[in-house]
This record gives C-alpha cells, sequence and structure tokens, in this order.
C-alpha cells in the first residue's frame, strides 16, 4: 500500500521535508521501486527509470501524475499514456526520468504524485539529478546504524565528508533515498531533512565537512536507505552511505507532522490565484494524541495573514476546540496561500499538543508573492513642453518602473484629441524588473494655441493602479524658443555639487535681440547665469545648487527680448535628501549546538524624500556563519521610494561547537554620504543551559482596538541531558502570549515554540521585557524583548519598528544617513544584556 510520511515526536521533534503529504487510500502491493531514483548526470545529461506495480488484489487505475511545486527545472518523468491500469496482481508500468544537461553542480530534485482521475493520492515518487564530475568526496563511514529507535523518537550519528579535490566546495547537497521521513539529515541542514542543500563555508582540499544523521521511524521494522552527497563543484560520493535502523513500536502518543517545511512556490498576486498545500498530522503512537491549537505566525512581518488553514479527517474546521486523534489517525492541515504582496510571504505554523505532556512544533511555510508593479520614476505625472514654434519638435523622456520580480508589459495611450502629441513606443512597453524602462514623448504643433492631453500607462497583471500624466505643450509663431523648450530635473539630492544645465535661447528667421533672462519665482535652489550674447543665439545655464527640499515644478525661466512676448521656459523636477536607517547591532539570539536555528528579519527604512537604489546586499565573510533569505524586495537591484522598506531574513547556521558567531550584513545603496552601511550580527551557540531566539520582537505600527494577525513565534531549547521545568512567564496588556498553552516542560534536546501577539488599546510606544524563569535545574533566566507601537489608521509592516528596528535598545548610526537629524542611537541597555545567559545559578 501507499506508504504514508509522518515524523514522529517524541521527546524530540522531528518533521519531514516530504513534499506531499495527502492520506492515501489503502491500496495494498502498490509499489514503486526505486521510490528515489537518483540519477549520475553528466554534461550530456542523463536518465533513469522506475517501475510502478500494482501486486494487490484490485486494479488501480492512474489518472494523473502531477509534480510538486518545489521541483528543479530541467528534469521530467514520462509514464506513457494517461490513464492506464495496473492490473491486479501483476500490473506495471515503467516510469522513465530525463535529466537535462546543467552547468551547475549539485542536485536537481522533483517529487511526483500519482493520483486518480478524481485526484485521490495513490503513491509519491522522486528522482534527482545529481551532476557527476569526480568521484572525490570521502565519507568517514559508509555505513551508519543507528540501532533500535522508538517510533516517535529520534536517535543521531555523527559522520563526515572530505574533499580530495583541489576545487574549493561552498555548498554539498544531501540525499536520501528514503521518502517515509524514516532517515534525516541533521547540521549542517536547517532544519532537519529527508534532503538539502548546505551552505558549508570554503571546504577547500583536505578539509572534512561533519553532518548528523538521524533515525526518526515512522512504524515499526527495519528501515534501509542510502545516502547520497554531492558538492557545486560537481564533486560526488567515492562510495554511496547505507543507512539502517529499527522502528520500536511505542506504547504512547507520538506527533507526525508532513511535509515540514511546506512550500508553495511562487503564487501570483494579482488575480484570484492562490496555491494549496495539506500538512497531515497524525498519531503514529499508541494512546490519544490531543491537538489543543493550531494558528499561523509572521515570519515576514505581515504575511501569516495570507495565510489561512481548514481541517478535514479525524477533526473539521478550525482548532480550537481540540482534536482528539487515536493511534493511526490523522487530522489534514489544508493551507491557503493568497499574497497580498509581492516577495517571500513566509509564516510559521504553531500546533499546540498534548501527548504526555504539553509540547508545540512549529512548521515553515515558504512561498512567493509573484508579480509586477508600475509607477512613474520620480512620481511627478505633469509633462510641460513649453512653448514649441511650428513644426517643430520638443521631446521629452520619462521612465517607468517596476519594483516586482517578474516583468511586465505596459499598455501607453494618448487620450483623444491626440493633437500633436506622439508616444514612443506607441502601444506598448516591457518594463523589466529593476531595471526602468524610458518612453519618449513628443510635441510637434501645426496650430498656435495650447494643446492639452492625458497619457495613460497600465498594465492588466501589475499590482498598482493606472498612471496618468497630463501633458500640455504650447504652439507658438512667435520669433523665441528655447532648446530645450522644457528643462526635466528629476530628483536632485541635498549634499550634493551644483547642477548645471546648459540652455539656448534661439529665433525662427532673423535675430532677435534680448534683454534678460531670470527666474520666475526666486528660490534659494536655483540661479540662471547671464545671457552669452545680448542676441540669438544666446547661452546660459540653470545653476542647481540643492539646498534644501521642495518642488521646482512652479517655477520657469523668463526669457525676455527688447520687444515682443516673452518666452517661457518651464522647469520640472524636485529637491530630495536620500536617507536611510539600519541597525548597527543585532543578536538573532541564543541556540543549542547541532540543533535547528530560526530566523530574524531586519531592515533597511527609507527616511528622506529621496527614491533610493539598493544593490543586493551581502555579508562581509567569505563562508559566513549565516544565511540570507531577500523577502522584499526579492531581487536585486532594487529601488526603494520614500518611506520603503526592504527586509531581509537572516539565518545562523547550525553549530557543532559552542562559542559565539559573527558576521556584518552589508547594504549597499547610492546615497553619496553613505553608500554602505554595515549591521553587525551576533549568534551564541551553548552546549548546556536553555536558549532562546530570537533576542527581540518587533511588531512595528499596529492599529488599536483592530484584531489583527500580529501574532510572532518564539523557539526555546533544551540544551542540558536533563529535563527542564518552566515556570509561566507574566506579559502584560498590549502584549501576550497567544499559545492556548506554555511549555512547562522542556526533554533533553527538546524545542518548544509559542506565540506573542501585540494588541494596543491606545496611542503610543510600548516596551517589555518578556521573562522566561526555570525552577528545575535553577538556570538563568531567558529575556526577550517586546517592542510595538499603537497607532490610529491601518499600521502594517511597513510602519514603524519590525524585528530588527529595535531602536530604543540597540545602537543605531542614525542610522545611515546623511541627514544629522536622523541621528536615533538611544542606548538603554548594553547587546550582552539580551543575549541569554545559559549558565546556572549557584546551587
Amino acid at each position: 500500500m501507499k506508504r504514508r510520511r509522518f515524523i514522529a515526536v517524541g521527546c524530540v521533534l522531528i518533521a519531514t521535508a516530504s513534499a506531499f503529504a495527502v492520506a492515501a487510500p489503502d491500496f495494498p502491493g502498490l509499489e514503486i521501486t526505486p521510490e528515489v531514483v537518483v540519477i549520475g548526470t553528466s554534461s550530456a545529461g542523463g536518465s533513469g527509470a522506475a517501475q510502478l506495480v500494482n501486486e494487490g488484489e484490485d486494479d488501480v487505475t492512474v489518472g494523473m501524475i502531477t509534480a510538486d511545486p518545489s521541483c528543479s527545472t530541467g528534469i521530467s518523468v514520462a509514464a506513457g499514456t494517461l490513464p492506464f491500469t495496473l492490473a491486479a496482481g501483476s500490473g506495471t508500468r515503467t516510469l522513465m526520468y530525463t535529466c537535462a544537461p546543467s552547468a551547475t553542480g549539485g542536485m536537481r530534485r522533483c517529487i511526483w504524485q500519482a493520483a486518480t482521475a478524481a485526484g485521490v493520492p495513490l503513491i509519491d515518487f522522486e528522482a534527482v539529478c545529481e551532476t557527476r564530475g569526480m568521484p572525490s568526496l570521502s565519507p568517514s563511514t559508509t555505513m551508519i546504524d543507528l540501532g533500535d529507535v522508538p517510533v516517535g523518537g529520534a536517535a543521531s550519528a555523527m559522520a563526515s565528508v572530505t574533499n580530495l579535490s583541489p576545487t574549493t566546495i561552498t555548498t554539498l547537497f544531501f540525499q536520501t533515498t528514503d521518502l517515509d521521513g524514516n532517515f534525516k539529515l541533521g547540521a549542517p541542514c536547517n532544519p532537519d531533512a529527508r534532503e538539502c542543500n548546505a551552505a558549508v563555508g570554503n571546504l577547500g582540499n583536505g578539509m572534512a565537512q561533519p553532518f548528523s544523521v538521524l533515525c526518526t521511524p515512522q512504524a515499526a521494522g527495519l528501515h534501509t536507505a542510502q545516502l547520497h552527497i554531492a558538492s557545486n563543484t560537481s564533486q560526488y560520493l567515492s562510495q554511496v552511505i547505507a543507512l539502517r535502523c529499527n522502528g520500536i513500536a511505542p506504547a504512547t502518543p507520538a506527533i507526525s507532522v508532513s511535509p515540514s517545511p511546506a512550500d508553495v512556490g511562487n503564487v501570483e498576486v494579482v488575480g484570484t490565484a492562490s496555491a494549496t498545500k495539506t500538512v497531515t498530522i497524525a498519531n503514529i503512537g499508541g494512546g490519544t494524541l490531543r491537538i489543543q491549537s493550531i494558528a499561523i505566525n509572521d515570519s515576514v512581518p505581515g504575511a501569516a495573514a495570507d495565510w489561512s488553514y481548514t481541517t478535514t479527517g479525524a477533526c473539521m474546521g478550525a482548532i480550537p476546540p481540540a482534536c482528539d486523534l487515536t493511534t493511526n489517525q490523522q487530522l489534514a492541515v489544508q493551507l491557503e496561500l493568497d499574497p497580498t504582496a509581492i516577495g517571500a510571504r513566509d509564516a510559521n505554523l504553531l500546533i499546540n499538543y498534548h501527548d504526555t505532556i504539553d509540547r508545540s512544533i512549529s512548521v515553515p511555510l515558504l512561498g512567493i508573492g509573484r508579480g509586477a508593479t508600475l509607477s512613474l520614476v520620480g512620481g511627478q505625472p505633469q509633462l510641460d513642453f513649453g512653448v514649441v514654434p511650428l513644426n517643430m519638435t520638443s521631446t521629452v523622456t520619462f521612465e517607468l518602473a517596476n519594483a516586482g520580480n517578474r516583468d511586465t508589459t505596459a499598455m501607453l495611450a494618448i487620450d483623444a484629441p491626440v493633437g500633436p502629441f506622439t508616444l514612443s513606443p506607441m502601444a506598448t512597453a516591457t518594463v523589466t524588473a529593476g531595471m526602468p524602462t524610458t518612453i519618449t514623448a513628443t510635441c510637434r504643433p501645426t496650430a498656435t494655441g495650447m494643446f492639452t492631453t492625458t497619457f495613460r500607462v497600465s498594465s492588466a497583471d501589475a499590482a498598482s493602479m493606472p498612471i496618468a500624466i497630463t501633458a500640455r505643450c504650447e504652439g507658438t509663431s512667435a520669433a523665441l524658443y528655447g532648446s530645450p523648450t522644457t528643462l526635466q530635473l528629476g530628483e536632485v539630492r541635498t549634499g550634493t555639487g551644483p547642477v548645471r544645465r546648459p540652455l539656448m535661447v534661439l529665433a525662427v528667421g532673423p535675430a532677435a535681440s534680448l534683454a534678460s533672462v531670470a527666474l520666475e519665482s526666486p528660490d534659494s535652489n536655483l540661479a540662471v547665469t547671464p545671457l552669452s550674447s545680448t542676441s540669438t543665439p544666446a547661452a546660459f545655464e540653470l545653476v542647481v545648487t540643492p539646498t534644501s527640499d521642495g518642488d521646482l515644478s512652479q517655477n520657469a525661466i523668463i526669457v525676455t527680448p527688447t520687444s515682443g512676448a516673452p518666452l517661457r521656459i518651464p522647469i520640472s523636477g524636485k529637491v530630495v535628501t536620500a536617507s536611510y536607517q539600519v541597525l548597527d547591532t543585532v543578536s538573532l539570539g541564543t541556540f543549542c549546538i547541532n540543533q535547528p536555528t530560526t530566523t530574524s528579519t531586519l531592515r533597511l527604512t527609507s527616511t528622506g524624500t529621496a527614491t533610493i537604489e539598493l544593490a543586493e546586499p551581502a555579508l562581509a565573510q567569505p563562508g559566513s556563519p549565516f544565511d540570507l533569505r531577500f523577502s522584499s524586495p526579492s531581487r536585486y537591484a532594487a529601488r526603494l521610494a520614500p518611506g520603503g522598506v526592504a527586509l531581509v531574513g537572516v539565518t545562523p547556521r547550525r553549530q557543532f561547537v559552542p562559542g559565539a558567531q559573527a558576521d556584518e550584513l552589508v547594504w549597499m545603496t547610492d546615497v553619496a554620504a553613505m553608500p554602505t552601511a554595515r549591521t553587525a550580527l551576533t549568534a551564541e551557540f551553548i552546549d548546556e543551559g536553555a536558549a532562546a531566539a530570537p533576542s527581540a520582537l518587533g511588531f512595528g505600527k499596529v492599529p488599536i482596538h483592530v484584531a489583527t494577525m500580529s501574532s510572532q513565534s518564539v523557539t526555546l531549547q533544551n540544551c542540558e541531558n536533563t529535563a527542564i521545568q518552566l515556570d509561566t512567564p507574566q506579559i502584560s496588556a498590549p502584549f501576550s502570549i497567544d499559545s492556548p498553552s506554555f511549555p512547562t516542560t522542556l526533554m533533553p534536546n527538546e524545542a518548544a515554540t509559542f506565540s506573542v501577539g501585540f494588541y494596543p488599546t491606545r496611542l503610543g510606544r510600548f516596551e517589555q521585557r518578556l521573562v522566561i524563569r526555570f525552577n528545575a535545574p535553577p538556570l538563568e533566566p531567558l529575556e526577550i524583548l517586546l517592542d510595538g507601537e499603537g497607532i490610529t489608521g491601518d499600521g502594517g509592516p511597513g510602519d514603524g519598528d519590525l524585528d530588527g528596528e529595535r531602536t530604543s535598545f540597540y545602537a543605531c548610526s542614525g542610522c545611515a544617513s546623511n541627514d544629522p537629524s536622523g541621528v536615533l542611537a538611544i542606548v538603554l541597555a548594553a547587546c550582552c544584556a539580551l543575549l541569554p545567559r545559559r549558565r546556572r545559578t549557584a546551587r
């Protein structure tokens, strides 16, 4: 029958990374051999096969084969014509896998699910394309036997792999051939998973990378599998590692949660598109497992509200009320992501349950809002061509920007009557994400008078409103005209040197005598130089000395002739200040060695009036102990409007030995006064006591008296070799612990996650320390910093402080700005005071 892939949690919380998790009906005898095919792939590609066999008593009809959204590109399966029927007892079908050539090393993976025509799951299977150059990865052992392990528990062993090649490795790819989740990889994978791509720093010739393997049996009996390892440099194992353990049936309840993480891939923001995933919870032990609550918390600020769930199976609807699962009963949590924003929409599915004590497990929910935006660079929706002689052409350009993560097609139109105006391109223009597109507008009057129109710019698939640009152009038969007929300055930043724009005064026909040139209105940012001649042609310059923010579009240059009407040359643009803020220092929390770590969100906030450009943020150290995930924007280079926020997720890599890990997150901008800024990152790994992460929660600006999904997660870890007892912490409004029960006991190497919410009922900034105390053994308390602001209006994740914006407790360089008024460095506590202390108190 179809194997059910659930990961047991007894004293240790384990979750599988299998893609599909919908419970399958019983189809005795339906098997696939092998269920995971690892295909050696060369520059010409590769191929492999598996055999689907029905040894059961009933015919089975396969109506569809569906790839998981997380599948790599360049890998496919062929099963012949669908549907097909496998006859009872002997029906077979060969599945053929194809790996396209790849220029990169490592592994590409895809899991498929065979189902009936009605969509009822039958069986899952996987193919892995392993790029093979040299068999120069040498394992420390070719057999790992983890012995007897209770179903619902876990046992681990350490091994290592040595690089025998002169090529330096930066990423290792781990793959087990067990789809059921009986075997997992611990560090360097993060979190535990049956397959992963793990950054390993710089692994040079002769260097060994340790790794841990876990047996997490899903059923009683003997379990075997193979472990394959490859590198980004096309190296692979000289000999595959055999895995073995024996599952022992438990008498007490044991939870199984699959898959984890749950990844729905890319989902369109515009339209009605959404993505679904089913996470299945099961009791694979004895007795009764009680599911107390299921909730969704933010990982990326504001993302939890984009996720929803309902349950089927043992219970229907939402949890609570509690749901009891007897042996082998299942609860299907049907998740849906309907993204409201472009970029990462990661969240956490928090499951509180009771087996023999109250526990919790957190399933990372991964998804990316995919889409495009359409905006007018500079944000000034008026074009004034100025005074244009008859039958002459004046040209003005404007730029369209796309801050999304895919391209979009802009549709361009001119309101009737079109008159002397044109656009180029006329009908459509491709606006590439992160790269502005220039549109050229012209006016060529054939009659005197003022002409006006509106340029319309829209996109059918952009997450933004249509753009309307008003345009005006005066056709003239007068002698004087300017070249150019209008001045477009765009954004001119304070703190930069004078900007000089040359102009010419010309005449149609004979030379004209000129009296003066001046600004229409005095402006401290603007000046004009004297005319080079008292008759046409005459040159002069507009000099912009940006000293203070202001709109320049209400001004113009007036050229006065000795006789006749003056010439007006319009000016457009604005003086702006470029500034931004980042934190100087962030502690990401404390973690047990060899245990999974969690992600914290840091941000850069544009605090000035200028649009700033961002290059891709990076970690300073080669082989950094941290990993980055770009939340919003999800791709770089990018532009950040005034008040905009760039969010980056930072995750410490798992460590094998205790000690502090540190690096710097480098932000790169086009702000001349501060082109780069650095945020110092720290994380502490310990081998005794208790750990907590993150060390602080920032809720930002939240509207008062409004029910919002603002909960965030805190993860506790027991680094001791004995159980620890916790006291229920005290917390004051407007903060609250949203989990129905706070963990009172953590077994050795166990983790527990609880949620904290912020629900303000009055305006103002709120700060609080959440203190977690222990009564056995007597460990030092852990402290979590809480920060939020109650406001009127909508609030939202784009406002106020976030996880990484705790300026009242961390030093902030003002944070990185050429605006002295931006300095917010208020240090109320040293960063080290925020780190949970791990040593025992005196006995």
